[in-house]
């Protein structure tokens, strides 16, 4: 008997032993989250923003073992956002690619997290700086998305609800300084040629880039999922505010939203007070109920070849023929030389001021063929439209692909105040197989508007 109790006080000697041993191990281990969402309160040795300042243009392996820390502000709940996650602190945000599905299950939005950036890599897709696992192959700059088994290494679970703070900017204001933070737009809206549509193509799932404009007139890319939850659902016709995630393409500026409650479009669009004023249509045309691969022929539209018999013809998307647009392209006609315009009705501007175009448009198969845009006060509708006097607009470039197409996007507001009177609007579609240029162009939801 008195050797059996020696014996187990000897194994609860050995049991607490085990016990604190493994409690220190616990204790000095913060890859293993925090089951009650308590924070580690680590030290970060670097801010977000110093440490993106060591990007100078080329991806590298980051070699010593610098910490960061910073609040979750976009996760992958509603789909916008594909095995990445943003994080901001107080002086800047930062993309972090990684290869797992589900991470607002474990990384959500207000966690504050910790990350070990030793063995990751540094690098930048099209101009958005981003973390990353591994060298892109073929590139000096992209990086590989961290693998699914290397995650809690590299990233640390802290307290929950923390409060993701937005800066409140103006569209002319966004530089790459707001790479990745979560920002406020006051007083915008939808563009006109936007309101009533959806988000993206939740059904074929085809991704979006909407406007948003403020008051003034100054746009930015709203880009959308076709794979977000939200995708089908209409965006709102109204203006209020906007929180989003602030990123760039090459050198166009764009807004991702977390979820469409980012979006509070509530009041009255600019310029729609009392008196009679506000913001009116004069004119829109979103070639609906046309039939796919049938010449355009509208009421009051203009359908005319230049050089070569080539015209402008109707697309649809979809088998049931819905979405239906304007295209032309040279490819497969075998003329050598094709120069085509498609010309709206008359649009009166003689009772507005601060008149604006928008229309979407996309290039598909692109090798050359050019798509131009042209306004005329004194073109009477004939046969001959380029014996007219015709002035050129700029508008912002549409995105092509040089296999398949790639998805609308808005031409931004074009400033047409200048004009008055009664006017038409000639897009011309120049190429040829001559020089093998045969893109295909496609243009939609063209919308004027003025102020009263």
């Amino acid at each position: 008997m008195q050797f059996q109790n020696m014996i187990n006080r000897k194994l609860a000697v050995v049991a607490a032993i085990m016990v604190t041993t493994l409690s220190a191990c616990i204790k000095n281990n913060y890859d293993a989250p925090p089951v009650d969402g308590t924070d580690p309160n680590l030290t970060p040795t670097m801010s977000i923003a110093q440490f993106k300042q060591l990007y100078t243009g080329s991806r590298f392996e980051v070699e010593d073992s610098i910490l960061l820390a910073g609040v979750v502000a976009a996760d992958d709940k509603s789909g916008n956002f594909y095995k990445t996650l943003v994080i901001q602190d107080s002086t800047a945000g930062i993309a972090i690619r990684l290869d797992e599905s589900g991470l607002s299950n474990n990384y959500m939005i207000g966690r504050k997290v910790y990350i070990k950036t030793k063995g990751l890599f540094l690098g930048e897709y099209n101009g958005l700086i981003q973390l990353g696992g591994a060298a892109t192959a073929g590139s000096a700059t992209e990086v590989d998305a961290l693998p699914s088994t290397l995650i809690s290494k590299h990233i640390i679970k802290g307290s929950l609800n923390q409060p993701v703070n937005a800066l409140t900017v103006t569209i002319p204001q966004l530089d790459d300084s707001y790479q990745n933070r979560l920002i406020k737009l006051e007083n915008v809206q939808f563009s006109p040629a936007d309101t009533g549509f959806t988000y993206a193509d939740g059904t074929l799932q085809l991704s979006k880039n909407a406007t948003i404009q403020d008051c003034n007139g100054n746009t930015i890319i709203l880009r959308n999922s076709g794979f977000a939850t939200f995708a089908n659902q209409t965006m709102p016709s109204g203006k209020g505010t906007l929180y989003a995630i602030y990123s760039v393409f090459g050198s166009t500026k764009q807004l991702y939203i977390r979820d469409t409650y980012d979006v509070t479009f509530d009041q009255a669009r600019c310029g729609g007070g009392g008196g009679g004023g506000g913001s009116v249509t004069l004119f829109e045309e979103k070639f609906d109920g046309l039939v796919d691969n049938a010449l355009i022929t509208l009421a009051g539209w203009v359908n005319s070849s230049e050089v070569g018999t080539v015209k402008w013809k109707s697309g649809t998307a979809g088998a049931s023929g819905t979405n239906p647009w304007a295209e032309c392209s040279a490819f497969g006609t075998g003329q050598a030389s094709v120069k085509s315009w498609l010309i709206t009705p008359e649009i009166d501007l003689t009772q507005t001021t601060q008149e604006k175009l928008e229309f979407r448009g996309t290039g598909g198969f692109h090798n050359g063929a050019t798509l131009r845009l042209f306004i005329s006060n004194n073109y009477d509708g004939g046969a001959t439209p380029w014996t007219a006097t015709w002035t050129e607009l700029n508008f912002n470039a549409l995105p092509t692909q040089a296999s398949g197409f790639a998805p609308f996007a808005s031409s931004g507001l074009i400033d047409i105040s200048s004009f008055d009177g009664t006017v038409r609007l000639g897009w011309v579609y120049e190429g040829g197989t001559g020089t093998n240029q045969t893109t295909t162009w496609e243009i939609d939801n063209i919308t004027v508007t003025g102020e009263q």
